[in-house]
């Protein structure tokens, strides 16, 4: 449950405290949990604005240490524009903190996909289609590059750069806010894939619900899956390769195994047993004698009686 905070107003918040409005933190670390991604936010960081562009992936940020965090009464874009042209101050903050967090997802959403490739050569199965898809973005490679870039650009240059530009500080948050969202849609394609191959192939939930992504638990995961299937495919050949001594063993008095099984009585047993030596011991097989005929014929009539 979310706390209730004030707006346009210095709140004190605990350790487990949630918030659920846009603000900066002033002192003390909030972790953002969206999408079973988590990050980390500290003092001096606006959170929350992403959450005005993008409501598809909610975002919970919940308190790790007794904090204060400033709220900001800011419901929407037009809320947000008229925020920043009263307090010009914020605008290159607001600019870098989603810098930062743009940084953050990406180098997430790198392991991610590290971790699928890893799987994809040692599970040996095709992911290539999957994760071409997966990590296709609608928004170019340089313009990706670009705001990357912004988040090591100081937070001094940010706040002069756009102290005097509403318009400029809108537009940048927009374009940083429309690449995370893409970012976001490639983690989650990611992430369902792996976890819909792992269950189709066990049957298993891969993580608990609402469990966060772990990239070293999910390859060990897959690395164990991999495992028994080695020793259940090592099984199966060792069982089709055992020896010729034993396998005869095995096979001695097949005939009778046979009948067993199906259950014949005794004596009938031993009648079938004589007929086919019988037939197994005459010099001529492929005779058309009368006595071969009637020999086959029996033969026939025992097989489809045990069939």
């Amino acid at each position: 449950m979310n706390t209730i905070l004030k707006m346009n107003a210095l709140n004190q918040l605990k350790k487990g405290d949630r918030i659920s409005s846009t603000g900066i933190i002033v002192k003390g670390t909030v972790c953002m949990h969206r999408g079973r991604i988590s990050r980390i936010a500290q003092k001096g960081s606006i959170i929350g604005i992403f959450n005005i562009f993008a409501k598809e992936y909610p975002t919970e940020w919940i308190v790790m240490e007794d904090t204060f965090f400033y709220s900001f009464s800011i419901k929407d874009e037009k809320s947000l524009e008229d925020f920043f042209k009263s307090n010009p101050d914020y605008r290159g903050i607001a600019v870098y903190s989603m810098a930062k967090e743009l940084a953050g997802i990406f180098e997430e959403r790198e392991g991610i996909r590290q971790t699928a490739l890893e799987i994809r050569d040692f599970m040996n199965q095709d992911m290539e289609g999957f994760l071409e898809e997966a990590l296709q973005l609608d928004c170019s490679e340089e313009k990706l590059s670009n705001y990357l870039e912004y988040a090591n650009v100081s937070l001094e240059n940010h706040k002069k750069y756009y102290y005097n530009s509403v318009k400029m500080t809108c537009y940048q948050i927009r374009e940083i806010s429309s690449v995370l969202k893409e970012m976001m849609r490639s983690i989650q394609e990611m992430q369902n894939y792996l976890k819909d191959n792992y269950f189709r192939m066990t049957e298993k939930p891969l993580l608990e619900e609402n469990a966060d992504w772990d990239g070293s638990y999910v390859k060990r995961q897959y690395q164990l899956l991999l495992q028994k299937q080695q020793e259940e495919m090592e099984r199966q050949q060792k069982e089709a390769s055992m020896p010729t001594e034993q396998l005869m063993e095995t096979l001695k008095n097949s005939l009778i195994q046979i009948l067993r099984f199906a259950k014949t009585e005794q004596g009938e047993q031993k009648e079938i047993a004589e007929t086919v030596q019988a037939f197994v011991n005459a010099k001529d097989r492929l005779s058309t004698q009368d006595d071969m005929r009637k020999l086959k014929k029996q033969l026939t009539t025992y097989y489809f009686n045990l069939y």
